[in-house]
């Protein structure tokens, strides 16, 4: 785990997008089958925190982080968990620049607020399904608008 996470900082963006979609989505599915109530908390405190009206983009930046690791670890799989946290690295990195790429800060929070909350909410659902595709619309939807970026 240790040489992916040293190896991450020179892999593509692309790919690392491709594997977290892949890890995360499996991870919306499992967290949606074995969640119990209490089990998301942490992460629907994190949520609030996340709409506190004057956040500015680098607290949320940070909150967002504990938010899906909150989220894969939901799933109760430490080799997914370790996996993505050692890709971590890369993955803050890209986000930081992408938030900071995009402009109109106001507009990106309230949808990235929009698609944390559905995702969670799926959770809670227990829609495995609807959690899975709304996580891969949320990382590709970023992706998309800061590719031209990296």
């Amino acid at each position: 785990m240790l040489y992916l996470h040293v190896a991450s900082s020179g892999l593509p963006v692309s790919e690392i997008v491709e594997a977290r979609i892949l890890l995360e989505t499996w991870a919306a599915r499992a967290a949606a089958q074995r969640q119990n109530p209490a089990d998301l908390e942490p992460a629907r405190d994190l949520l609030a925190a996340m709409d506190k009206p004057d956040i500015d983009p680098e607290e949320f930046h940070a909150l967002d982080a504990q938010f899906h690791l909150a989220f894969r670890a939901l799933a109760g799989n430490t080799v997914i968990e370790t996996i993505m946290e050692s890709l971590s690295g890369s993955i803050r990195g890209y986000i930081k620049g992408a938030l900071a790429s995009l402009g109109q800060w106001p507009v990106v929070l309230q949808s990235l607020r929009d698609q944390h909350h559905a995702i969670l909410d799926a959770v809670e659902a227990g829609n495995g399904d609807m959690a899975a595709g709304l996580l891969r619309d949320h990382v590709a939807w970023l992706y998309e608008r800061t590719r031209d970026t990296e």
